[in-house]
């Protein structure tokens, strides 16, 4: 009864606020048509006049701004027939890493022939993030506080509990029924990321139009997934990582008696001691202290990168012999600046988190000082959970939406749920529980796929060995064009295997950005 009411608010509405979709430019800090490669044409809208609560409209007359940005290919001879709905993770981030992939990660890639020069690729920006009517703190700091909520609070009144995942799914079919229905009809497909899977649930539920095919990559279930959890899922990754180090043959034999945990942990120990820590390398480094959560940050925001991640290694060994090269090649990494880049909308990602993600249970607690004891316990952690509880708590929730941890019936939508069992945000038991969910619930068409090794988000972390596009990207191409709509899978069978070495260029080259050397070990 409830789905069948939401579908028929939804089709009033739509059939209210529809209008033609204006394409123009794009701004240069959003997507920059010159550094943009040559093969793709950028074009964006601004969808104005949406209803900022889709079930109250027009009686809660409020409206808010969509903003889409569509590369379609440069070829004037391609005959574009398919759209690809490309979602983006990070619960508050804006399009722009996505597009940034195209920009910079795939730049090299003809990726319109490689989808056949007849996709369009189109990259929305939800409510309350990117260039959509946002959240912002009005203090203008990076990351919200408590001050920031209660702004928040006094400018949006009870309407800040509009920018929910729940309105965000109902503007993503109102977006698919003005943008793709007049222009492909119904051969649209969707690529969903880390969040954006968790928003593609909800989509699900409310859709007018079922997708062609859909393809989740880094799985946010929506029932079990805790954002509090963070920490703990990103040490267990790290450590059963640099435990690999410690079972190859040649990264092995570096350490002698001991081994890169055990290293870790006597780091970590002459850190927190007075007596030890005027002897340790990092009084000979530019680092912030205390120096123990500086390195755990580190380690963990490295273990997120398919490459920086093997860079892990060698700086825990680099600390431990601490030779005039290695205090160069350390004081170059901690003088690098750190910084969030790019259209990130941090009160968005709190709104969000605070009523549906944090713990997924409104009235569930997390005594802060069990957290906090518990951080210190592991060798990677970016402390997100503790910093987070600290601010989340004082934020607003919002009331629970009519799907609010359930699973939507996918039908028979092919479904291919991908993920790296290495992922240190979304790890492999989401994955592997929601594919098993969708499966029970009779959906003949879902197919979990593994990418080994693979960090968070495959369709950047997933290198082949003879190839420069990576495995996810293949499928997907392969998944949208393909006659029967199924993805080759055979680059699976030829990822890259680790470079413990740091022998490959594109370890050399990020070696040479981190530690100034393109000699990740120092020898």
């Amino acid at each position: 009864m409830k789905a069948a009411l939401a579908l028929v608010v939804v089709c009033f509405v739509i059939g209210v606020v529809r209008g033609a979709v204006v394409w123009g430019p794009c701004p240069d800090d959003l997507i920059n048509q010159p550094s943009l490669p040559s093969w793709y044409t950028a074009t964006c809208a601004n969808l104005s006049g949406v209803p900022l609560d889709w079930t109250t409209y027009p009686k809660n007359p409020a409206t808010i701004n969509l903003w889409i940005t569509k590369l379609v290919p440069s070829d004037k001879t391609a005959v574009v027939d398919t759209h690809l709905w490309m979602l983006q993770g990070g619960g508050g981030r804006g399009s722009l890493y996505l597009q940034q992939g195209f920009e910079g990660a795939w730049a090299d890639i003809d990726v319109p022939d490689l989808f056949s020069n007849r996709v369009a690729y189109l990259l929305p920006d939800k409510r309350g993030g990117g260039l959509s009517t946002p959240l912002v703190c009005p203090s203008g700091v990076m990351w919200p506080d408590a001050q920031c909520a209660t702004d928040l609070q006094n400018e949006w009144g009870d309407n800040l509990a509009q920018f929910s995942e729940y309105n965000a799914a109902l503007d993503l079919d109102y977006l698919i029924n003005t943008v793709s229905v007049p222009e492909v009809g119904e051969n649209f497909h969707i690529y969903a990321w880390s969040s954006g899977t968790y928003l593609t649930h909800k989509y699900m539920f409310v859709r007018t139009v079922d997708p062609k095919t859909i393809l989740l990559d880094g799985i946010v279930p929506p029932d079990v997934c805790k954002d509090i959890d963070v920490d703990q899922i990103s040490d267990s990754v790290g450590r059963f990582m640099i435990s690999m180090c410690a079972v190859d043959q040649w990264c092995s034999s570096l350490w002698g008696a001991l081994d890169p945990l055990v290293t870790l942990r006597q780091l970590y120990t002459s850190l927190t001691d007075e007596d030890l820590v005027n002897a340790s390398c990092a009084v000979k480094l530019p680092m912030t202290k205390p120096y123990v959560p500086t390195l755990q940050s580190l380690f963990s925001g490295l273990m997120t990168d398919q490459y920086a991640r093997m860079l892990v290694p060698p700086i825990i060994y680099r600390f431990a012999r601490c030779n005039a090269d290695d205090v160069t090649a350390l004081t170059h990494l901690f003088s690098i600046p750190v910084g969030e880049g790019g259209l990130y909308d941090a009160p968005l990602q709190y709104n969000i988190m605070s009523s549906e993600e944090l713990l997924m249970d409104p009235d569930e607690e997390y005594p802060l000082d069990r957290l906090t004891a518990l951080d210190k316990t592991f060798f990677f952690t970016g402390h997100a959970a503790e910093s987070w509880l600290l601010d989340v708590y004082a934020w607003p929730r919002y009331p629970e939406d009519p799907y609010y941890r359930q699973f939507p019936d996918y039908g028979q939508v092919p479904v291919y749920l991908v993920n790296g069992n290495w992922d240190p945000e979304t790890p492999f038991t989401y994955a592997s529980y929601t594919a098993q969910h969708i499966i029970d619930a009779g959906n003949d068409n879902a197919v979990f796929l593994t990418v080994d090794k693979s960090t968070h988000g495959t369709i950047f972390s997933s290198p082949v060995v003879d190839s420069d596009v990576p495995c996810t990207l293949t499928m997907l191409a392969t998944l949208v064009t393909s006659p029967t709509n199924t993805p080759d899978t055979t680059c699976l069978n030829n990822l890259e295997p680790l470079d413990w070495k740091g022998t490959t260029p594109h370890l050399k080259s990020l070696s040479k950005i981190l530690l100034g050397t393109t000699n990740m070990w120092g020898f």
